[in-house]
């Protein structure tokens, strides 16, 4: 068992408790093996569960700057796509109907 690491130690190297790897491994995110009555995971299987974790960085400020921004002709167009929506189901509720009136139960009462 050299090239192989139990729960804790996996624990330690992804820097999460034991539990989080135990999810970690019910989930299937991270590969395991149940060696008797121990449960190792492969060094290798540690590496690629961080690289397929890795995030994307942000952009940098000066990139937000430089990205388009939308016209005001696109603004009122996508405001009034969502008015439409909204008006359209304010109609479909209005269509329904005044919908009955829960009957409130006091104590002691079926």
């Amino acid at each position: 068992m050299e090239n192989v690491v139990r729960i804790p130690e996996a624990a330690k190297r992804l820097g999460v408790s034991v539990d989080t790897v135990r999810r970690l491994i019910d989930r299937g995110e991270l590969p395991a093996s149940r060696v008797l009555r121990a449960v190792v995971i492969r060094p290798e299987d540690i590496d690629a569960f961080l690289d397929r974790s890795r995030i994307a960085p942000r952009p940098s400020p000066a990139a937000l700057a430089a990205a388009p921004k939308r016209s005001r002709a696109e603004t009122a167009y996508r405001n009034a796509s969502l008015l439409n929506q909204k008006e359209a189901f304010i109609a479909a509720i209005n269509k329904l109907g005044p919908q009955p009136a829960k009957r409130k139960r006091g104590k002691g009462r079926p």
